[in-house]
């Protein structure tokens, strides 16, 4: 029951008189929470939580403000990276590809020294790589993405006998966790050294995060 002050009763257990509810900010003195402010399961206060979500807590007992991610797909890590000279793979073992232009790195996760992305946190990201061998030697050309030193996936262009420059391309989704490191390599087998060239389209490498 409610009256024109404001209060809220209930009838006792014995069912011969009433009891006073208190009613707290945010509550209606007869129709409960009025406000998300008013609830008894969140944040009390806006101050400090602008731009902020509303999310779960860790142990299920109600619900908090939490900084929103940012960055493509909603996470952080957005690199996409290319190269400005020639690298020479020769004919006996995969190449390292090298790297060196910067065109985004939204994670700050690009090792240019070593010519690699590494991983900071746990996800599932989207790799994708080009390069563009030079316009000479026969046999087939390979384009890998390593991971942590080994071959992760590849793609294999066979029988090539070619005048013109030739593009490969691979794209794959991969589980990482904090720590790993991920690279481009390049193999050929024409019995000589042969050039992945900066190229049109371009040899690049790009990741992001998307789960």
């Amino acid at each position: 029951m409610g009256d024109p002050c404001g209060k809220t009763y209930l009838r006792n257990a014995a069912n011969d008189g009433w009891i006073t509810v208190a009613v707290g900010a945010g509550v209606s003195g007869s129709g409960g929470a009025t406000t998300f402010l008013g609830l008894s399961d969140t944040p009390s206060v806006y101050t400090g939580a602008a731009n902020k979500v509303v999310s779960v807590k860790s142990d299920g007992s109600g619900l908090e403000f939490t900084a929103a991610s940012s960055g493509a797909a909603g996470f952080d890590t957005d690199l996409a990276v290319t190269k400005s000279g020639n690298t020479n793979c020769n004919h006996t073992t995969d190449t390292k590809i090298v790297f060196d232009t910067v065109i985004t790195d939204g994670n700050t996760e690009w090792d240019a020294a070593n010519t690699r992305w590494q991983c900071k946190t746990a996800g599932t990201y989207i790799v994708n790589a080009a390069i563009q061998w030079a316009a000479s030697g026969s046999g087939h050309r390979r384009i890998s993405i390593f991971v942590d030193g080994a071959i992760s996936q590849y793609r294999i262009r066979a029988g090539c006998l070619l005048s013109s420059q030739i593009n490969q391309e691979i794209t794959h989704k991969i589980a990482l966790t904090a720590g790993q490191y991920v690279e481009i390599y390049g193999y050929q087998n024409s019995g000589g050294t042969l050039a992945v060239v900066p190229g049109s389209p371009a040899t690049q490498f790009q990741i992001w995060r998307v789960k």
